[in-house]
């Protein structure tokens, strides 16, 4: 986990995932990348939230999201603060 510029300068595309449950949040993410990839797309957001609206407050989708990210190999950051921050991530598609 970690790209050579920390904040990229341009996000290309944005997926809010806010109100998704994890298995439609997964496949919605897998299309998502899969067609900003075929777009050509550098840099992209995935909104996941902080959890804070969750039950326990725990941010469950957000876990989910980073640990399927992981496990496909995506190279991925927290957003900026002002983009985001930790309820954000940054996927680098190469």
């Amino acid at each position: 986990m970690g790209f050579g510029n920390k904040y990229p300068q341009s996000i290309n595309a944005e997926l809010d995932l806010h109100g998704f449950h994890i298995p439609e949040a997964l496949e919605a993410l897998d299309h998502f990348l899969e067609e900003s990839q075929d777009n050509g797309y550098r840099y992209v957001r995935v909104v996941t939230g902080k959890g804070l609206h969750s039950q326990g407050g725990k941010a469950l989708l957000r876990e989910a999201v980073k640990d399927w990210l992981h496990t496909e190999g995506f190279d991925y950051r927290y957003a900026k603060q002002s983009q985001g921050g930790e309820g954000a991530l940054v996927i680098v598609l190469f």
